[in-house]
């Protein structure tokens, strides 16, 4: 509410002395004090913004951050098991047939994935010595992988949540 009436001064009318100038100096300084009091700094208010915003963030992100740091760490453990089988097979493989080497032979499914990989002793493809299978879910994501040496048959199969994310793997030996 303004208040200039008060404040007016008038010719002749208004005595020009020290109450009268004090009294409305001091009204008007304590009104501006109550304001700068009230002030706030451009640089602080950005400071409370940024800080607020930085605070939801965390609070916001920290599980999505956890999720994705658990889903890395589950995909590394995943691979990491595909990879140990993978190197025990193929140790296997090359310790049964030497250091000779050996021909493969790959049969892809209707999506392009390889289904099945067979391995053989000689060019033309007659001497079977070990064979991968690998069957796929609905999303595409290997379910289960066979490997196979002779007579035996190490099973992996991989586990996925509804959004495709491996959940867990169990391996077992089926026959010696």
């Amino acid at each position: 509410m303004r208040q200039l009436e008060k404040y007016r001064f008038r010719d002749g009318i208004t005595p020009l002395n020290a109450d009268t100038f004090n009294s409305r100096f001091f009204d008007i300084d304590a009104r501006i004090h109550v304001l700068e009091q009230l002030k706030i700094s451009w640089e602080e208010a950005v400071s409370e913004v940024r800080n607020f915003a930085a605070e939801r963030l965390n609070i916001v992100l920290a599980p999505a951050r956890d999720t994705i740091d658990s889903l890395t760490q589950q995909a590394q453990d995943l691979i990491s098991n595909l990879t140990a089988y993978e190197d025990r097979f193929f140790k296997a493989l090359i310790f049964g047939i030497g250091e000779g080497g050996f021909y493969e032979e790959v049969t892809y499914d209707a999506n392009g994935n390889p289904q099945e990989i067979n391995f053989f002793t000689d060019s033309t493809r007659t001497q079977l010595i070990g064979s991968i299978q690998i069957t796929y879910d609905l999303n595409g994501n290997p379910a289960q992988i066979n490997y196979t040496i002779g007579q035996t048959t190490y099973r992996q199969t991989v586990n996925y949540d509804a959004n495709g994310n491996p959940v867990s793997i169990t391996q077992e030996v089926l026959g010696v």
